[in-house]
């Protein structure tokens, strides 16, 4: 099995700003992540980059 890739806060960043606010939504929600601002991309990227029960992985996982 390949090595598990590590990804720095600010490419699992990058990753995200590329995708919509309402699939930002879905993410946090199934996560259960605190969004400071709803309204805003850039709340729902930085919540969930820093949301330290949150895998990355696991976050790819539900764009497939």
């Amino acid at each position: 099995m390949p090595e598990p890739i590590e990804l720095s806060a600010r490419q699992r960043r990058s990753a995200l700003e590329a995708l919509p606010r309402e699939r930002l939504a879905r993410i946090a929600g199934h996560f259960d992540v605190e969004v400071a601002d709803r309204r805003s991309t850039a709340s729902h990227v930085d919540a969930i980059v820093r949301a330290k029960r949150v895998d990355f992985a696991d976050v790819l996982g539900q764009l497939s």
